[in-house]
């Protein structure tokens, strides 16, 4: 989810973030996020990031503030609107591993004098 705060006739942009402790609660953070010029975002909106990077600035007193920025995103909204208008075809998949573990009777096993190395 973005924040925006206005500052200065500025926008500014923050991603929340979120994590939860060992005793239950949540704790919540905030990045620096910024876009390409005259992209607006409302506050509070959610986007998916298709294209960005990590990079960062130092500071007047000279520490480094790392932020988020995105070459290229699409509005959830956007995103939930479009993917009703494909045709989903649901594939299945073979899993190559899915016996993977299972234990082996000898009744489904059978060695050939080919089988053995002697």
């Amino acid at each position: 989810m973005i924040f925006t705060k206005e500052y200065n006739g500025k926008k500014y942009y923050k991603i929340g973030l979120s994590r939860k402790l060992q005793n239950g609660e949540y704790e919540n953070g905030y990045v620096d996020i910024r876009f390409k010029q005259d992209v607006e975002i409302h506050n509070k909106e959610r986007i998916y990031l298709k294209n960005a990077f990590l990079t960062f600035y130092n500071s007047k007193d000279k520490a480094t503030i790392p932020y988020i920025f995105v070459m290229d995103f699409e509005r959830i909204a956007d995103t939930i609107e479009h993917s009703k208008e494909k045709d989903v075809v649901k594939q299945d998949v073979k899993d190559d591993f899915a016996d993977l573990g299972r234990e082996v009777t000898l009744d489904e096993v059978e060695i050939t004098d080919e089988d053995l190395p002697f």
